[in-house]
């Protein structure tokens, strides 16, 4: 990687950090400021946009992905080995999301 990309990459990390600290700042200003309701009104239906247009993106990126990995397979007896694969990746990670979350509510005793 040369010295311009690395440049260019610590730029897009330092704008990212920049906008965390701002949404921060933004939000601690709401709460104390009583500006609440703008927040909600106004500002709250770009972020919603936003990530539905991530999933419009995301969702159909995923799906042809594994359509083109199913498709390029040369020996077909390989597929079930590979479902059966991701479908043990798929139970490990949903389990380690749920343990995690019902563990975040308890801690909490909310629920």
């Amino acid at each position: 990687m040369t010295t311009a990309k690395k440049k260019k990459v610590w730029l897009y990390i330092g704008k990212i950090i920049i906008g965390l600290l701002l949404g921060i700042a933004w939000a601690f200003m709401s709460i104390s400021f009583g500006w609440s309701d703008f927040t909600k009104n106004w500002i709250s239906p770009f972020g919603d946009i936003f990530i539905r247009l991530l999933k419009f993106i995301a969702i159909p990126l995923v799906l042809f992905s594994i359509v083109s990995g199913v498709a390029s397979l040369k020996d077909i007896s390989k597929l079930g080995r590979v479902g059966a694969k991701d479908f043990v990746c798929l139970v490990v990670d949903d389990n380690i999301c749920c343990d995690s979350r019902f563990g975040n509510c308890e801690s909490r005793k909310t629920g």
